[in-house]
């Protein structure tokens, strides 16, 4: 027979209470330690991200880009008489310098009266692999007016000349490459086709319908239309050049997303697509009615396309990388409210939890987020969570069963994560409440843990939490 002598530091209190404090602090180095998987998840996601977008800029390079449309400008070139002084010719001459006229090449613009749009923008997707790029195919129809130029406010003398027969109607395309009809102009009742000029402006293509009819013969106003077809992908815009600008734009796309300095004055949105109307004014356009190539170049203008332009954007209804990715941001949450069940059940109730088990749990809530990537891009958002959350909850409530020696824990434990998961997806498809949710969750978790806790005695809790043990060990003893 052996005796056992127990020394003083040996109590069983004294041990029960250094091993909980001793598993506190690997519970929070096991937290500190999962932002590792979490953070390589998180860059696998901006890498799939990656890969995506290149596929839909790939489609989009054949297929047709975001497309923006300026014009119709009218530009007139015209000769700027000037005297400048150069040396006289006459050697014998009193006069050392002399009157010589030149004249300065020069280019006046001027901007339409009235612009009337209609564009119909038929939407379809492409699939690549297993990613999808909404496309769109434009037809688009351009009329209005111009009026005549004002030779005063322009600066014109007399004695310069405008040279009419050199005038041309200039249109600036983001991306000619989906062009799918040849342009022609319809100035007063003739037929001019459109050209392209091998000058690019601010990354748009110019074509150019030149006006030679107007040396024979201006009248105005003069009456102008066109048509242009384009396909597009990603949004479509236009900069709204007439002193009144109308617009009406139709899609089968049913998730417009209208950006650009001035949203519609109406629309209708339907799941079979939409209808948008645009009324702007000279003013809200901030560009002048007419103006001169040597105070303001057209490079300029064809720039506010981006920024004071009426765009509409085809937007997808379902970004899962984006919800994959703040997903992730939560995980560290997820372990912190699983294992800090886990450990309340252990403290609380008895049975006993390896670092081990809590660290194989750890890792099936980090895989989960592995899960919900790869099969978002198949499934879709939606159901790649219910299944991976299905899946993640099913394996930690098992095993937690078997670890935490009983049926009540495992179902606490699938209770609670049940309900983590649940707020999860409330929180990621409302994003205008993301934070407010979120918020409210950490709240919610601090006062359950703190109710629960209320009359527990932290300091007698080593002594019962080894007599829990024991007693929990005996009885699976007596029962194998």
């Amino acid at each position: 027979m052996t005796e056992t002598t127990t020394q003083p530091g040996d109590k069983p209190e004294n041990h029960g209470r250094l091993q909980i404090y001793f598993k506190t602090g690997f519970l929070f180095l096991l937290v500190l330690g999962s932002l590792i998987p979490l953070e390589m998840v998180r860059s696998l996601v901006l890498e799939r991200q990656g890969l995506s977008d290149a596929v839909k800029q790939e489609v989009s390079a054949t297929w047709g880009q975001d497309q923006r449309i300026v014009g119709p400008i009218l530009m007139v070139p015209f000769e700027e008489k000037r005297i400048v002084q150069v040396p006289n010719p006459d050697k014998d001459a009193t006069q050392p310098f002399v009157d010589k006229v030149v004249f300065d090449q020069r280019r006046f613009y001027l901007l339409p009266e009235a612009l009337e749009i209609t564009a119909d923008a038929a939407s379809s997707v492409r699939r690549r692999g297993i990613y999808e790029v909404p496309l769109y195919t434009l037809r688009s129809r351009f009329s209005g007016s111009f009026a005549g130029p004002d030779p005063e406010a322009l600066g014109i003398g007399p004695d310069d000349r405008v040279l009419w027969d050199k005038a041309r109607i200039e249109v600036y395309v983001a991306d000619l490459s989906g062009s799918l009809n040849a342009i022609s102009l319809d100035w007063a009742g003739r037929q001019v086709p459109f050209r392209l000029d091998s000058t690019e402006v601010a990354g748009s293509s110019r074509i150019v319908a030149p006006l030679a009819a107007l040396a024979e013969a201006r009248r105005w106003p003069a009456d102008f239309s066109f048509e242009v077809d384009l396909n597009g992908s990603g949004s479509f815009g236009v900069l709204p050049v007439g002193k009144t600008t109308r617009m009406t734009l139709t899609s089968s796309w049913p998730h417009p997303g209208f950006t650009g300095s001035v949203l519609p004055a109406a629309s209708e949105i339907t799941p079979e697509g939409f209808t948008a109307d645009w009324e702007v004014s000279h003013f809200a356009r901030q560009l002048p009615q007419q103006w001169r190539s040597d105070l303001i170049e057209v490079h300029g203008v064809v720039q506010q396309s981006y920024a004071k332009g009426l765009v509409t954007r085809l937007i997808e209804p379902v970004d899962h990388y984006l919800k994959a990715e703040r997903s992730v941001k939560h995980g560290v949450l997820f372990v912190i409210l699983v294992c800090a069940v886990i450990f309340a059940f252990e403290v609380m109730a008895g049975g006993r939890v390896h670092f081990i088990q809590y660290g194989l749990i750890a890792a099936v809530l980090c895989i989960f987020f592995l899960l919900l990537l790869s099969l978002s891009e198949v499934l879709g958002f939606t159901a790649a969570y219910a299944t991976a959350a299905v899946l993640s909850l099913a394996l930690i409530a098992l095993y937690v069963t078997k670890a935490a020696g009983g049926r009540r824990r495992g179902g606490g434990v699938a209770l609670l994560l049940t309900g983590i998961y649940g707020y999860l997806y409330i929180t990621l498809e409302s994003e205008d409440h993301a934070l407010l949710l979120g918020s409210f969750l950490l709240f919610g978790a601090l006062a359950a843990v703190m109710f629960a806790t209320r009359n527990l005695d932290w300091y007698a809790l080593g002594g019962a939490v080894q007599r829990r043990a024991s007693t929990s060990q005996a009885g699976r003893s007596d029962q194998a």
